[in-house]
Parts: structure tokens; sequence; C-alpha cells
């Protein structure tokens, strides 16, 4: 509703010490503004030159119409946001998946080792035809140990993962020791931003530090 602002409280009026006071405006009649006070249901007065009218009727429709317009297109672009960062997800998974630089499975050393080294000799059709039969695609003339490791070690591994690998690529999975070295690297590198030639160094100390206190 349109309100009055009281601005002048004129002495032996009810809105005397009401200064700055905002009252919701009923009508105007014989120059004063009728106002809602408390529960009143008929209204008290406010002369005109008290008080000023903060909105007619039609303006404060027009600025509830704008609000409501406001809080409507609020909503809906909140909504378009939720929706793309669903869809922004579903596409980052189907690219970490695909083969990139940053999507690329990691695969342990071992298996790393046996997909390098069947690789030699085998297409990876029959690499997987070895994984899941346990025999070699073609005839072997003499027994190969490292050949019958390299199955093995791919066996025990989750097949989801070699057959991504094999189709897309893959990256060997750091050990723990590898990842302790590198994240201690950058921090030292962000921190004191040493010279490229002492990081490796003092990050050897450090690593040799944590593996003397954890034995």
């Amino acid at each position: 509703m349109p309100k009055v602002l009281i601005i002048r409280g004129r002495a032996g009026t009810w809105y005397e010490h009401s200064v700055a006071n905002l009252h919701e405006f009923s009508h105007f009649a014989d120059c004063v503004y009728i106002v809602k006070v408390g529960t009143s249901s008929v209204g008290l007065e406010v002369r005109e030159e008290d008080g000023v009218l903060l909105y007619t009727e039609s303006e404060y429709n027009e600025v509830v119409r704008q609000r409501d317009k406001m809080i409507d297109d609020l909503a809906k672009h909140a909504e378009e946001l939720a929706q793309l960062k669903k869809d922004n997800a579903a596409m980052q998974s189907v690219f970490d998946r695909s083969k990139g630089e940053l999507g690329l499975i990691q695969l342990p050393a071992n298996v790393s080792d046996a997909l390098q080294y069947l690789g030699y000799t085998h297409s990876p059709r029959d690499i997987l035809a070895l994984i899941l039969q346990g025999s070699p695609a073609k005839p072997y003339k003499s027994y190969d140990r490292r050949r019958d490791e390299a199955i093995r070690a791919l066996q025990v591994h989750e097949f989801d993962d070699i057959l991504i690998a094999l189709a897309d690529g893959y990256e060997v999975e750091q050990s723990p020791e590898e990842r302790l070295n590198n994240e201690i690297e950058e921090i030292i590198l962000d921190w004191h931003e040493a010279s490229s030639g002492e990081v490796p160094v003092l990050t050897k100390r450090i690593v040799d530090h944590l593996k003397s206190i954890q034995t």
C-alpha cells in the first residue's frame, strides 16, 4: 500500500512526536491524509503540509508489479543456472572419461608395465582376448614367463579401467611417495619462491624426514 511519511510533528496533533514515521495511506480528504495507525479501522488525519505521500496508488501498483517481475526473473535465472551447472557436470564427467590431458585414466605401475610389455607384440584386441581367455591369441614356441605375469596382473585389475586405457590412453598412477614429493615441491615454490635448483634437494630432505618418522 502507499505510505505517508511524517515530516513535521505539529504541536497538539497525535503525530507530534512521530517525525520520520511511515503510515499506510488510506485516502486524502479536505487537505489531510487519512492514514492507518495500529488496529484503527477509521484512520487518523495528518495535515498535507506535515506529511509526504511517497507513492500514489498507481505508482505503488507499478512498483509492486516491477518488484514481482524482478523476483520472477531472478527465480527463472536461478533455475537456468542450476540446470547449466548440472549440464556442465555431466559434460565434465564425459570429458574425464575421454582422451585428453585432464581426463586420462590412471593405472598402477605394474598394470601399466603389463600393458606396455604386451603392447609390443599384441594389438589391443589381442590383449583383451588374453585377459578374458588367459591364453595367447597367437601360438608361442616357447614359454614366456613375463607374458604370463603380465596377463595375471591385468586379470586381477578392474577390467573396465583397462578397456578405457586401451581405447583412450592412460597415465601411470603416482605412488604415495611421489605424490607427497610433488605436493611438497609445489608448496615450496608457492610459499618461498625458491629457485628450481634448490627445490629438489630441499624436497628430498623433507620426504626422507617424513619417511624416518613413519618408520
